[in-house]
């Protein structure tokens, strides 16, 4: 079983500022695989699934970005999912607009939402998908916690898109293919 669990702050208020990209890219995969997010467990929004007969649980912690792992950690546990079978999408303020970066694991870079879910495991050693949201001089909240301009949403929409079909295949294929075929922008 896959667990994708896609990054960000519950609240109208945060819904399309570029710290919810994972949970643009996490809607768009639930509407790419049929799977409804209604579920109200873990302190999370739940879908489960099905894809080239693996199953998949889509979530999105409720607990704000900087408390993620407090979500993830208890399904995992729940479900009996090692950290090598999930996926956290999260934006990433030092990649350029429209970029996707897939990691095997590695450091937070100064992202809250991964320092929570790497203390909650006591592993940094689980996949995530870095998707670039512009990139800030400094760590800004203002940036991270602002809304996408009106010239930006063109090029969020498609790489929300590639993100989305990117995981998909994900699913049915190996995370080397995977890296291999879409951490190159694509012009």
């Amino acid at each position: 079983m896959w667990i994708i669990a896609g990054l960000g702050n519950p609240g109208k208020e945060y819904q399309k500022t570029r710290h919810n990209a994972g949970f643009l890219v996490l809607d768009q995969l639930a509407s790419q695989l049929d799977i409804k997010l209604r579920e109200h467990k873990f302190e999370s929004i739940l879908g489960r699934g099905e894809r080239d007969r693996h199953k998949v649980l889509l979530l999105k912690p409720q607990t704000y970005m900087n408390r993620s792992g407090e979500a993830i950690v208890p399904v995992m546990n729940y479900y009996k999912i090692e950290p090598q079978n999930l996926l956290v999408v999260v934006d990433d303020f030092h990649l350029e607009l429209g970029v996707l970066r897939f990691r095997t694991k590695g450091s937070s870079g100064g992202h809250h939402g991964l320092e929570s879910i790497a203390q909650q495991l006591g592993t940094t050693d689980f996949k995530r998908l870095r998707i670039g949201i512009g990139t800030a001089d400094s760590k800004d909240a203002d940036f991270v916690l602002g809304a996408f301009t009106k010239e930006e949403m063109a090029v969020v929409k498609e790489t929300v898109m590639r993100a989305a079909e990117a995981i998909d295949f994900l699913i049915g294929h190996s995370f080397e293919n995977t890296m291999n075929r879409y951490n190159l922008r694509e012009k």
